[in-house]
């Protein structure tokens, strides 16, 4: 019984290896898996995906080797190629599987985050058209005993344009026809940009820019919570109170926004809810004040937003303002989804 399933992914984003060789990490058993291993490759010309602008002890791709006791090889047709059997499964079975394979793989790398603070490191994120993995999906199903080495990998992976559907609770993807193709020409799409200043501020805080944290962090809370507050997306468009206070709005962003949008909007502001998120959103925009007006941030303003005895601004302080500035973002959101009216 059971089933193995071995899958090559390309990482859009490069892990550090202390040593460039290979590394397997081979997981406890779960429910759903008898047997997940994951393995890092170093760049070198001994991999296919081998990369000459980044150094050898860069981790582009990885492989993982798992077996699931869920489905058996038994129940499937197969090929042989080699004297290597390779199954072939129906698109449901594979969209469960790898839907299995991607969480148990995700809540991994989370852990790989924590351990050695690469903030870069996260979940997987799969193409939404698929449960595979990435655009071009490279994986084979296996019998569950069969052994595999690297050649053979290199040689008989199979390779698959297919996307799964995606299911999102009650949603599903649709397939395009000509007239979806037509309406996305009209289409509006509200994207989300504090995400990606969000990102950057990490970036920033991380290569010690902090000047730049400082603008990219003001930007992310302002994006994060105009767009939150969007008055379409609640029907709202006509409500001559709510187009007033943004008006008023528009030159205090913290106060006006964060406390008297969000407390018409949703009978709560975040100075109610937590007074430490909302004095660290100010520190922000404080910081963010005088470098639009002086260029620079000092001791004059480090003692004024409340870090006596400070000379300059510094990693400790910042990491702790994108901790809150990211706290600020859940509860808010989490606010407007329980209360808004």
């Amino acid at each position: 019984m059971g089933l193995k399933v071995v899958t090559r992914i390309k990482l859009p984003y490069i892990i550090r290896m202390k040593e460039s060789k290979e590394i397997t990490s081979r997981l406890s058993p779960t429910e759903h898996f008898s047997k997940f291993e994951i393995t890092f490759y170093p760049n070198c010309q001994d991999y296919e995906p081998y990369n000459a602008d980044y150094p050898n002890n860069n981790c582009l791709f990885i492989d993982v080797e798992a077996v699931t006791e869920i489905f058996s090889f038994e129940d499937y047709n197969h090929k042989v190629i080699n004297h290597i059997s390779i199954y072939e499964l129906p698109d449901d079975d594979r969209k469960l599987i790898f839907g299995l394979l991607r969480e148990r793989l995700n809540t991994y790398l989370e852990a790989l985050n924590i351990k050695t603070k690469m903030f870069w490191v996260e979940g997987l994120s799969m193409n939404p058209l698929s449960k595979n993995i990435g655009i071009k999906s490279q994986f084979i199903f296996l019998h569950p005993n069969q052994s595999m080495n690297t050649s053979f990998r290199a040689w008989y992976e199979y390779w698959d344009n297919y996307q799964t559907e995606l299911e999102t609770g009650s949603k599903q993807i649709t397939p395009i026809d000509g007239s979806i193709v037509d309406e996305c020409d009209n289409l509006v799409i509200v994207g989300s940009p504090w995400m990606e200043f969000v990102n950057k501020a990490k970036v920033a805080l991380f290569e010690s820019e902090f000047n730049d944290f400082i603008i990219y962090s003001s930007i992310a809370a302002e994006a994060f919570i105009k767009q939150l507050t969007e008055p379409k997306i609640y029907g709202m468009e006509k409500d001559i109170v709510l187009e007033k206070l943004m008006v008023a709005g528009n030159n205090k962003v913290i106060n006006s926004y964060y406390n008297i949008i969000l407390k018409y909007l949703t009978g709560h502001s975040l100075y109610e809810i937590d007074p430490k998120l909302y004095n660290s959103l100010h520190s922000i925009y404080k910081f963010r004040n005088a470098l639009m007006h002086t260029g620079n941030i000092d001791y004059n303003t480090l003692r004024k937003v409340g870090y006596e005895g400070r000379e300059e601004l510094t990693f400790d302080v910042c990491k702790v303002l994108l901790e809150n500035l990211q706290a600020t973002i859940k509860t808010v959101g989490r606010l407007f989804s329980q209360n808004i009216k």
